[in-house]
């Protein structure tokens, strides 16, 4: 009879403990399909320029294509010459990541806003390398780099801001 009685304690203990490991391992297994162990879930975004420009809209995709809206809040009109994205966050030549799709001049009067389009490329300088091509809800950080002229004076200009966004 003693030997029926630690077995049935034993086999209690194990239940117990075994349903107990059970729903822990459920409940952990729902915690991760909910992503809430993925750090991009609580990244703030953001686009950060010098004070004469702001982003208000900024999109990345998994192909490295980048939306922004530019608002240029400069006391002058502007001619935008080139408009750039790489992942260091400061590049050193601003033509190796031009975008020929975006190297046109763009016409901005005080205020004006203008949608960008670009491509964001890996590396900076002369190491320029692919498009950035990143999953879904990863976390993209980089550079966005503005040329422009001064409409008054000709005189050219080179501002560089940082871009922390989620990949969609």
């Amino acid at each position: 009879m003693m030997k029926l009685t630690k077995g049935q304690s034993a086999i209690e203990y194990l239940t117990t403990y075994g349903w107990a490991i059970l729903i822990l391992a459920i409940v952990l297994a729902a915690i991760v399909e909910l992503g809430l162990f993925n750090p991009a879930q609580f990244t703030n975004q953001e686009c950060v320029l010098p004070a004469d420009f702001s982003c208000p809209y900024y999109s990345l995709d998994s192909n490295g294509n980048m939306l922004l809206g530019v608002i240029q809040n400069l006391q002058y009109p502007i001619n935008v010459t080139r408009v750039g994205c790489s992942t260091n966050s400061t590049p050193k030549t601003y033509n190796a990541i031009d975008n020929p799709a975006t190297s046109n001049q763009v016409y901005m009067p005080i205020g004006s806003s203008y949608n960008f389009t670009l491509t964001c490329y890996q590396g900076s300088g002369t190491n320029i390398g692919s498009p950035v091509v990143q999953n879904p809800g990863t976390v993209f950080q980089g550079s966005v780099i503005i040329n422009y002229t001064d409409d008054l004076t000709g005189f050219p200009h080179s501002d560089t801001g940082k871009v922390v966004l989620k990949v969609t």
